[in-house]
C-alpha cells in the first residue's frame, strides 16, 4: 500500500496538470453517466467469460458457442484499451508534463495535500468523473493518514508502457479461451494419438494463406497485415469444422491434431471462388516426377496441431489489432516477430503417403513460383527453424525478511532451440525491482541462468505479495535458408518474450536468510580427509544460524554415487536440523554411500527453513589412492542434443581439470557399449579446465556409454579417471522413451525410496503420456498424466515421488507409458521400465522409524454463505485434513508392547500454514510389535486458513511438516521426529465463485488507479481459476 500511495499521488497531480479528459482516458473506468465504453465492457466480458467457462466445458453447446464469440469480444476489447493507455502516455509525454518522480518529491507532495488538502482542480475534476464528496474525502483522508509511508521512486511512462502490454496479455488469454472453446466443440469425444513422424510441410490448405500473410507481414501495412491474418484464420475455421473438398477426409485426435488424408486423382474438386486481396498471391505447382506415373492410388497423409496454429494465429490477430487502434509500441513488433515465427512452426504437418510410387519427394511436391515475391515465398516456406529462445524456468529467492519489510531476487533459465541466438537482453521489472542483465550469445541447445540483482524492499505487514515480469529481447539466427534483415518485421530482427513471476514472502519471522549458512561436510572411513575408491563416504549438513531467533527445517541432498565401473544413481538422503540463534549450528548426518570406484562426483544440497532455503552445488573427487601433487579429472559430461534419433549426431562436450602446476598432455576416448567409437587429443594448461568434443552417429537402442581419459606420457597412455552413463536412442519413428530409477536400492528393515520416472520426447512437438507405476503384487502406486505426463518438444520431463517399502525382500517396481489411453492393451506407443529394490533384515535394539509421509493438502470452504455488503468476504475460512502415516519396525528378537503415544507439537512451513494448523491426533495400527515386522502410526490435524492467504501464495505451493512425537513401550520410551511434506491444492469451484463475488463487489471501486490495477489483477486471478477448473 505504501508503493500504491506514491503512485495514487503521482496519478493525481500528473493526470490534472495535463487535463481531464487525458486522465480519464487513462485511468479511470467510465462513470454511470457513460454508455457502452470499453471500460464497462471489459468488466461485463470477463465476468460473462467466467460465467460461460464451467457451462461449455460440460458440453453445452449453446455457452461453447457464446463463449467463442465472447472470447473474441475480450480480446478485441483488451487490445483496445491497451491502445487507449498507449495513446494516453503518448499525449502525457507530448504535453511535456514531468513523468518522472523521486521518493521526495512524491513525500513533499502528499505532505502538502496533508497541509491544505486536495487542490480545488482536482476535487472538481473528480466530480466531473462522477465522485461523490463523500468518496473525494475518504481519498484524502486516505492520502493523509499515509502521507509519512510514501517509499520509492514513481515512473508514470513506465507505469503506463507495462499496463498496456498487460492488456495485451488479457488478450491472449482470451485467444486462448476462444481455442478452448473450438476444443470442446469439435473434439469433445475424440481419441487416439496422432502419429508424429514424415516430413514437415505446410498444409496445402494454408499454403497460399500462409504466403500471402508472410508477404503482408514482410511488406505490408498493418492493415494489410491484419486482412491476411485473418483470412489465414478463417481458413484455418474452415479446416477445423471439417469444410474439405470431396477427395478429401479428416479425423480429429486427441491434444487439438487433425488428420487429413488426401486422395489423388479421380475427379478433382471445384476450385474455390476467389476473394479480393490486397497481396498479390503466389501459386505454388506441384510438378510430379514423372508424367507417365499414375496417382490414381496415391493417398497422403497430414497430421497438424489445429488448435496450436488456431491460438497462435489469433495472437498475432491481437498485436495486429492494439496496433491497428494505435499502440505504437516497438515491443509489439518484437513480440510479432515471436509469434510469427512459432506460427510458422505450428502451421507444418507431419506428412506420409502411400501408393504415390515415389511421384511426390514432398507430399506437397516441388514448388515453382510464378510472377512476383519469389525470395519472400522461399523465406515463408523456410520460416520457423531459426533461432528461438525459451524461458525454462523462473523463480523468486527471497534475500532479507524483516518484520515489515523484505528483499528478493530473481532467476530465470533461458535456453537457446533450432539455432543460435545473439542479443540477449534480460530486463527484470516488478515490485521493486528494475534491473537489466546482458548475455551475448548461446549456441543451440545452450541453456543458462540469468539473476537479477537484489530488489528494493518491500514493505507490508505479516507477508507481501511481489510479481512482475521478465522481457527478453534477443536476435535468432538463419536456418539453412538464409533469412532478410532488412526490416523492422523479420524473422530474424528483434524479438520479444515475456514471462510474470509471482510469490508470497511472509515476514512474521524475524529470520533473515542472509544470516544463515549452509554447508556439505564429507567424512570417509578412515577419517584422513583423503577420499579414496572402495571407502563409505558420510555426508552431513552444517547449517549455522546468526539471526536472534533459533531456525529449524530440513536438509535434503542429492549426490552421484557408483553402481558399477561404467555406471551411476543419484543418492537422496535428508534430514532434520533445529539451529539455535546467535551463531549457533546444527550437524545433521544426511547418510552415507559406497564409493567402490574412482572418479568426480556432483552434488547438490537444499536446506529449507520456512519460506527460505539455501541451496549449494559442487563435486568431490574419489581417488585410486595415490598421494601425486595433482591431478587430471573429469569434471562434467554434457551431452546434445537432449534427444537423440537413429542416424542423428550425438556431441558429448568433456571437461577436463588439470590441477597440475605444469600443462598436461591427454587423450579422451569415447567408447560406446565397450567400443571405442571416437577420440581426441589436446594439452590442458595448469591449474585450469579445458573443454574437448567427441560425437558418435547415434543407433537405435538403449546403450552406454564411458568417457576415459588418459594422460599422455613418453608415447604412454595412463588411464586417470572416467565418466559413464546411459543414453537412449529412438527410432526414426519412435515418439517417446522412458526409464524407472529408484535411490536407495539397499535398505535395512525398509524406509523410504525416492523413485523418478524420466521421459524423453524424441519429437519436435510436445506429447502427452499417460501410465502409472505398480509394485510387485500389481498395485498401482502412482499415476502419470495431465500436467506431469505432458513433455516439451525434442526435451524431458522428470516425475519424481517417494515411497515407503517394508518387509524383508526384494521388492520389484514397474512404470507403464503409452501415449494413447495409459493402459496396456497394445493401443498407441506403449514403453515399461522397471527397477528392484531390496529390504535387508537389520539387527538391533531399539524400534525404527523407517518411514514417514504425508499426503497433499485439499482446501475446501469451511463455511457456506457470503456477505456481499462486505469486503471481508475475501476472508472466508478454508479448512484441510492434514494425514500423516509413520512406520515403525522392530527390529530385536523380542515382542514390544505400544503403552502410549506422546504427540507434540507440529511445525509446518509456510508460516501461513503454520498458524492455522491444529494439534495432531494419533492412532497406532497394534499394540504389539512382533519381531522383525512393522506397525503404523497415522497421525491426522486440521489446517484452517483465510481464503486471501490461500490465494496470496500458498495454492500450488509445497508444504513442509515437522512431527515430534514418543512412543511409551515396554522397553523403554523411543523418541522420533518426522518430517513430511505435499502438495496444496483446494476446490477450485467453490473458490472461483468466492472470488467472482468478491470480484463484482470490486467493480464498484473503479477509481483512478484502482480501476487499472484491479482490471489487471483480478483478469489474471479469474483466468487462473478457470485454467485450474479446466485442467490446465
Amino acid at each position: 500500500m505504501r508503493k500504491v500511495l506514491g503512485l495514487l499521488v503521482a496519478m493525481l497531480i500528473v493526470g490534472f496538470s495535463v487535463s481531464s479528459a487525458t486522465f480519464s482516458g487513462y485511468v479511470v473506468a467510465a462513470t454511470s453517466g457513460t454508455k457502452s465504453s470499453v471500460y464497462d465492457a471489459f468488466w461485463e466480458i470477463l465476468n460473462r467469460e467466467a460465467e460461460l467457462v464451467p457451462k461449455a466445458q460440460r458440453g453445452n453447446l449453446s455457452a461453447i458457442n457464446e463463449l467463442i464469440k465472447n472470447s473474441r469480444d475480450g480480446s478485441e476489447n483488451a487490445a483496445q484499451i491497451s491502445a487507449l493507455v498507449w495513446e494516453a502516455l503518448t499525449e502525457l509525454k507530448a504535453s511535456g508534463v514531468k513523468l518522472h518522480y523521486t521518493e521526495s518529491e512524491l513525500r513533499a507532495m502528499a505532505q502538502e495535500i496533508k497541509r491544505k488538502g486536495l487542490p480545488q482542480e482536482t476535487v472538481n475534476a473528480l466530480k466531473e468523473q462522477g465522485w461523490s464528496d463523500e468518496e473525494i474525502q475518504a481519498l484524502q483522508d486516505y492520502i493523509v493518514q499515509n502521507a509519512d509511508y510514501i517509499h520509492g521512486d514513481f515512473d508514470m511512462e513506465k507505469f503506463l508502457s507495462d499496463f498496456s502490454t498487460a492488456f495485451l496479455r488479457v488478450a491472449f488469454r482470451y485467444n486462448e479461451y476462444e481455442t478452448k472453446g473450438l476444443e470442446w466443440k469439435y473434439w469433445r469425444g475424440a481419441d487416439g494419438n496422432p502419429s508424429l513422424a514424415g516430413n514437415r510441410v505446410i498444409l496445402p490448405q494454408l499454403l497460399m494463406g500462409w504466403v500471402n500473410f508472410y508477404t503482408a507481414y514482410r511488406s505490408g501495412g498493418v492493415d494489410d497485415k491484419l486482412y491476411a491474418i485473418q483470412k489465414l484464420k478463417q481458413e484455418e475455421l474452415n479446416i477445423i469444422s471439417g469444410k474439405l473438398d470431396s477427395n478429401t477426409s479428416m479425423v480429429r485426435v486427441s491434444g487439438g491434431y487433425i488428420v487429413i488424408t488426401k486422395f489423388l486423382g479421380g475427379p478433382s474438386p471445384s476450385p474455390p471462388r476467389p476473394e479480393p486481396t490486397p497481396i498479390k498471391p503466389i501459386k505454388p505447382i506441384i510438378k510430379p516426377t514423372s508424367s507417365s506415373e499414375s496417382l490414381n492410388s496415391c493417398k497422403i497423409e497430414y497430421t497438424w496441431n489445429a488448435l496450436k496454429a488456431y491460438n497462435l494465429t489469433l495472437q498475432v490477430e491481437s498485436i495486429l489489432l492494439a496496433k491497428k487502434a494505435g499502440n505504437s509500441n516497438p515491443e509489439l513488433t518484437y513480440m510479432l516477430n515471436e509469434k510469427v515465427s512459432q506460427l510458422a512452426d505450428a502451421l507444418k504437418t507431419y506428412t506420409r503417403s502411400s501408393g504415390c510410387m515415389g511421384v511426390l519427394p514432398s507430399p506437397i511436391g516441388p514448388i515453382s513460383v510464378a510472377g512476383e515475391g519469389g525470395p519472400l515465398v522461399e523465406e515463408a516456406l523456410a520460416a520457423g527453424e531459426e533461432g528461438r529462445l525459451v524461458v525454462t524456468s523462473i523463480y523468486v529467492v527471497p534475500v532479507t525478511t524483516t518484520a515489515d519489510y523484505a528483499t528478493y531476487k530473481v532467476v530465470v533459465e533461458i535456453k537457446a532451440e533450432k539455432n543460435a541466438v545473439s542479443n540477449i537482453e534480460v530486463e527484470f521489472s516488478g515490485t521493486e525491482l528494475e534491473d537489466s542483465e546482458s548475455v551475448g550469445f548461446l549456441y543451440k541447445d545452450e541453456i543458462t541462468t540469468v539473476e537479477s540483482t537484489n530488489s528494493g524492499r518491500v514493505y507490508g505487514t505479516g507477508s507481501v505479495l511481489v510479481s512482475g515480469t521478465v522481457k527478453i529481447t534477443y536476435k535468432p539466427s538463419s536456418g539453412d535458408t538464409p533469412l532478410s534483415t532488412d526490416s523492422e518485421y523479420s524473422l530474424t530482427s528483434t524479438r520479444l518474450i515475456e514471462v510474470s513471476y509471482s510469490a508470497t514472502i511472509t515476514l512474521e519471522d524475524p529470520i533473515d536468510p542472509g544470516k544463515v549458512q549452509a554447508s556439505l561436510l564429507i567424512q570417509d572411513s578412515d577419517r584422513d580427509g583423503s577420499f579414496e575408491e572402495g571407502e563409505d563416504l558420510t555426508f552431513k549438513a552444517v547449517v549455522t544460524n546468526y539471526n536472534s531467533e533459533p531456525i529449524s527445517g530440513s536438509c535434503m541432498l542429492e549426490v552421484e554415487v557408483p553402481q558399477t565401473s561404467t555406471s551411476r544413481g543419484i543418492y537422496r538422503p535428508s534430514g532434520g536440523f533445529d539451529a539455535p540463534g546467535n551463531g549457533g549450528s546444527d550437524t545433521v548426518t544426511l547418510g552415507s554411500a559406497h564409493y567402490a570406484y574412482s572418479g568426480s562426483y556432483s552434488y547438490t544440497m537444499k536446506c529449507s527453513f520456512g519460506q527460505h532455503s539455501k541451496i549449494l552445488s559442487g563435486y568431490f573427487v574419489v581417488s585410486k589412492g595415490s598421494t601425486s601433487s595433482g591431478s587430471l579429472q573429469i569434471v562434467g559430461v554434457t551431452r546434445s542434443p537432449e534427444t537423440v534419433k537413429s542416424g542423428e549426431q550425438l556431441t558429448f562436450k568433456v571437461n577436463v581439470e588439470n590441477s597440475y602446476t605444469q600443462s598436461k598432455t591427454v587423450k579422451l576416448k569415447l567408447l560406446i557399449d565397450g567400443k571405442v567409437v571416437d577420440s581426441v587429443s589436446g594439452s590442458v594448461p595448469a591449474s585450469s579446465t579445458k573443454s574437448f568434443t567427441l560425437q558418435w552417429t547415434a543407433v537405435q537402442g538403449e546403450h552406454s556409454y564411458e568417457v576415459r581419459l588418459f594422460e599422455v606420457l613418453g608415447g604412454q597412455e595412463l588411464e586417470v579417471d572416467g565418466w559413464s552413463g546411459e543414453v537412449s536412442v529412438a527410432s526414426q519413428y519412435q515418439q517417446f522413451a522412458v526409464s524407472l530409477e529408484a535411490f536407495p536400492t539397499e535398505l535395512e528393515g525398509g524406509g523410504t525410496v525416492f523413485f523418478t520416472v524420466r521421459i524423453w520426447n524424441f519429437d519436435s512437438s510436445a506429447i502427452s503420456v499417460r501410465g502409472f507405476v505398480e509394485d510387485e503384487s500389481g498395485a498401482i502406486i502412482k499415476r502419470i498424466d495431465g500436467f506431469e505426463g505432458g513433455v516439451p518438444a525434442n526435451g524431458g520431463r522428470n516425475v519424481s515421488f517417494s515411497y515407503t517399502i517394508h518387509g524383508v525382500g526384494n521388492h520389484a517396481f514397474r512404470v507403464f507409458l503409452d501415449n494413447y489411453d495409459g493402459e496396456p492393451n497394445g493401443a498407441g506407443e506403449e514403453h515399461w521400465a522397471e527397477v528392484t529394490v531390496k529390504v535387508k533384515p537389520v539387527n538391533g535394539t531399539e524400534l525404527k522409524q523407517v518411514g514417514f509421509e504425508c499426503s497433499d493438502l485439499y482446501f475446501t470452504k469451511l463455511v457456506t454463505g457470503v456477505n456481499l455488503e462486505s469486503i471481508k468476504n475475501v476472508l472466508i475460512n478454508y479448512q484441510a485434513e492434514v494425514e500423516c502415516v509413520a512406520i515403525i519396525y522392530n527390529p530385536t528378537d523380542e515382542k514390544i508392547k505400544i503403552d502410549g503415544l506422546d504427540i507434540g507439537d507440529a511445525t509446518a512451513a509456510p508460516t501461513a500454514l503454520n498458524v492455522g494448523l491444529k494439534k495432531f491426533k494419533g492412532k497406532i495400527s497394534s499394540d504389539i510389535i512382533v519381531p522383525q515386522s512393522y506397525i503404523t502410526i497415522q497421525f491426522m490435524s486440521i489446517a484452517e486458513v483465510p481464503l486471501a492467504v490461500l490465494e496470496g501464495g500458498l495454492w500450488g505451493s509445497t508444504y513442509y511438516v515437522e512431527l515430534p512425537y514418543n512412543l511409551n513401550t515396554s522397553h523403554g520410551t523411543f523418541k522420533f521426529k518426522g518430517y513430511g511434506s505435499g502438495r496444496i491444492t483446494q476446490n477450485n469451484k467453490v473458490v472461483t465463485v468466492d472470488i467472482a463475488v468478491t470480484l463484482i463487489f470490486l467493480k464498484g471501486s473503479n477509481k483512478v488507479i484502482v480501476w487499472a490495477r484491479n482490471a489487471i489483477e483480478y483478469s489474471r486471478r479469474v483466468f487462473g481459476y478457470l485454467d485450474y477448473f479446466t485442467g490446465e
